[in-house]
């Protein structure tokens, strides 16, 4: 155990994600909303996102009556089942974190369900023991010192918090007569039943005043053994693709749009733009699912977990595959 925290501290100098491959249905973690006014705990899992870093924003659907006059909230992430509060934060707890929520607004979606977006106060982190937690979030620490990129301890602990529920990794793609770009994202919830889909994009993205005037885009599933393509278009964010044939995978045509769809998609949802919202330094797009497809069904998904929760689930013996 001791080499593979070593292992670990020496990969958390370099990033403090680990991409991983996780099924549908096979994610073994939990999330659960909790008023101020009430004892009673709403399963916040799949309807749930950040969407914002710079203030830490949390996005969950919600219905309007429910969260009425409440502005305090709590969101707890456990594993494995409903949070074991009995027990508290005590060794043996299932709980990994706790973090502390304001109200910021509620964002109509369809009728009266919408989502209730809440800023990030601090967060309280018990993967590990407290010496292994805080010696990892120091070398991060340290890390992002040492690049002129000084993140306060509460950051860094609010984003264990964060990606201690795996965040899935969606390509974007957006296609105009004089445009046309692919980026990978995270910040991202796929509300099913209402067929809408909600993107945090940073506000210095190349794409966004494209995709804000056009307003529809592609999202594409990643497969996982393709992450190195994916993160090969991360600087995508800050600059276009003059010509899809400088890229190192090949193009489908969507059914819909026909905008270009990467080769190794899972499958692909083609949205458009409803409206949009600034966050200091994200913009929330919330846009209507207009046609989606599945392309290779039963395949895993690509997905970015804290690498901090990621010790802290192979030191209990539950495995998610590193890719």
């Amino acid at each position: 155990m001791r080499k593979l925290f070593d292992n670990l501290k020496s990969k958390l100098r370099m990033t403090q994600f680990t991409a991983v491959s996780i099924c549908p249905g096979n994610i073994k973690e939990k999330v659960h909303l909790k008023m101020n006014n009430s004892t009673e705990l709403f399963d916040a899992s799949l309807i749930h996102s950040p969407f914002c870093l710079d203030p830490l924003i949390v996005g969950v659907k919600s219905e309007r009556d429910l969260i009425k006059n409440v502005k305090d909230f709590e969101l707890i992430y456990s594993i494995g089942k409903k949070p074991d509060e009995n027990n508290g934060e005590a060794i043996g707890s299932n709980i990994a974190a706790r973090m502390l929520v304001n109200f910021v607004e509620f964002v109509d979606i369809k009728d009266e369900t919408g989502l209730l977006l809440l800023s990030v106060k601090k967060s309280k982190i018990f993967q590990l023991n407290m010496i292994e937690r805080n010696e990892l979030t120091l070398a991060l620490y340290l890390h992002y010192l040492k690049k002129r990129n000084r993140r306060s301890i509460n950051f860094l602990n609010n984003m264990c918090a964060v990606y201690s529920y795996p965040r899935k990794v969606i390509l974007t793609v957006i296609k105009t007569e004089s445009h046309f770009n692919i980026f990978p994202m995270d910040f991202v919830l796929h509300l099913s039943e209402e067929k809408f889909l909600l993107l945090g994009l940073n506000e210095n993205n190349r794409s966004i005043v494209e995709i804000i005037e056009n307003g529809k885009m592609i999202i594409a599933d990643a497969a996982p053994s393709e992450k190195k393509s994916v993160y090969g278009l991360a600087d995508q964010h800050r600059k276009d693709v003059k010509d899809v044939k400088n890229l190192p995978f090949d193009f489908l045509t969507s059914d819909l749009l026909n905008f270009p769809v990467p080769d190794f998609a899972l499958g692909y949802k083609e949205i458009e733009l409803v409206k949009h919202l600034t966050m200091g330094g994200h913009h929330l797009l919330v846009c209507k699912i207009l046609n989606e497809k599945e392309l290779k069904p039963a395949e895993p998904f690509l997905y970015h977990v804290h690498s901090i929760h990621l010790l802290h689930l192979q030191k209990n013996n539950l495995v998610y595959t590193v890719v």
